[in-house]
């Protein structure tokens, strides 16, 4: 049996009478980001082992497109839904100044966010394609896709391992690649505004999160520190960035 890695944790308890002073929104506003920010980081911590490629494997790289673009969509229309949620709490739909006052502290940084190509993006993947599917802009994209696209249907017996490329080069790259539209992502220079777009949006959620907790928790109660502790983990819980990739086909040995 491999030995178990060790993984260290700080960790801050919290109890429901650490929360008693606040108010239902303050405890709804709180709830919500630390939501938001478990869910970046677990989609994160997927793209990190999906982002490789299989040079040669032409069957298979299909498969590994698909899954690493669904990750990155699934990334970049939460921390798009976040954006109207912070725009929401600055309009006083929590109802709480308090709460209000401190997002708006975020205002200047947010409102950078919200212009730029990674923004336009983003906007275009969280409206029509992973939030919302829209026909009527695939249709006006179907011009854009090369005759190299592959159509082809990859068929195995467990129907969760089949893929499809055709609807990722048609939808996905299609939409993406329209060189009339502004959002259109044409080279490494429109990419790296994307992926820097997440990045940014990424940390902006850990900084509100920050100060929330310090603004609502930390100021009414300074006794509330983290305590350190190690856990042991089994060795296939524990992912190597650059020597593990996520799985691709699933078998069954049942």
């Amino acid at each position: 049996m491999a030995s178990q890695r060790i993984q260290k944790l700080h960790v801050v308890r919290l109890k429901l009478r650490n929360l008693d002073a606040l108010t239902k929104p303050q405890k709804a506003t709180l709830a919500m980001v630390s939501f938001a920010l478990s869910e970046v980081n677990a989609i994160r911590r997927l793209s990190l082992f999906s982002l490789f490629s299989l040079e040669g494997k032409t069957e298979i790289e299909p498969a590994a497109l698909i899954q690493r673009n669904l990750i990155l969509r699934t990334l970049t229309g939460k921390l798009f839904e976040f954006l109207k949620f912070f725009e929401a709490i600055c309009a006083g739909k929590a109802k709480d100044k308090k709460i209000r006052d401190e997002f708006l502290k975020f205002k200047p940084k947010v409102s950078a966010l919200q212009n730029g190509k990674g923004y336009l993006v983003a906007k275009t993947i969280r409206n029509c394609l992973s939030n919302h599917y829209d026909i009527e802009m695939v249709i006006r994209s179907l011009s854009s896709i090369p005759d190299s696209c592959d159509y082809s249907m990859y068929l195995t017996e467990q129907r969760g391992n089949c893929y499809f490329p055709m609807g990722e080069y048609v939808v996905f790259g299609g939409v993406m690649s329209d060189s009339r539209k502004q959002h259109a992502v044409l080279n490494e220079t429109d990419l790296d505004a994307w992926v820097d777009w997440t990045s940014n949006v990424s940390e902006l959620i850990y900084e509100m999160h920050k100060a929330l907790f310090r603004e609502l928790v930390h100021k009414a109660d300074p006794s509330i520190r983290p305590t350190e502790r190690n856990i042991y983990l089994d060795p296939d819980l524990v992912g190597d960035i650059g020597q593990q990739r996520m799985p691709l086909f699933h078998w069954s040995h049942g």
